[in-house]
């Protein structure tokens, strides 16, 4: 069995970086999506580390599926990251369009006076960038 990175670790070597990358300059678009992408990617690979190592942890069949809707339902902000990694991915997101907030990667972002704000949830960037760290800061390995 192949030894996965431990998810706190992760999180302060690849996530916190990137999210406090543009937490500094928070109306810098291309520093917005890496920390979407760097928060999406980390629950997908907090599912794995999950998975081979304290499989009962997982929520209902133990797909990522339910993982992911679990990770919603404590940390909606999730689902906005989830949203923004895969419009700036893509640039259109025609899959599952009924639970997409963010349709193309034109959409993403709006400027506001002290940032970066996401039309469709109406949130400010940043807020839901420290909410995200906050979740994953205090997940236990």
């Amino acid at each position: 069995m192949s030894t996965l990175t431990k998810p706190s670790v992760r999180y302060h070597e690849y996530v916190q970086p990137q999210c406090e990358e543009f937490l500094n300059d928070p109306f810098a678009r291309w520093k917005a999506d890496n920390a979407a992408k760097a928060l999406n990617e980390h629950l997908e690979w907090t599912y794995k580390y999950v998975q081979q190592h304290d499989p009962s942890r997982l929520p209902g069949d133990g797909s990522i599926t339910e993982f992911r809707e679990e990770v919603f339902s404590h940390c909606p902000e999730a689902r906005t990251m989830w949203d923004l990694a895969d419009a700036a991915k893509h640039r259109f997101l025609t899959r599952n369009a009924a639970v997409r907030i963010v349709r193309s990667s034109s959409d993403a972002y709006d400027e506001e006076e002290d940032g970066l704000a996401v039309p469709g949830y109406d949130v400010n960037m940043s807020n839901v960038v420290r909410r995200g760290m906050t979740y994953w800061e205090n997940w236990e390995d």
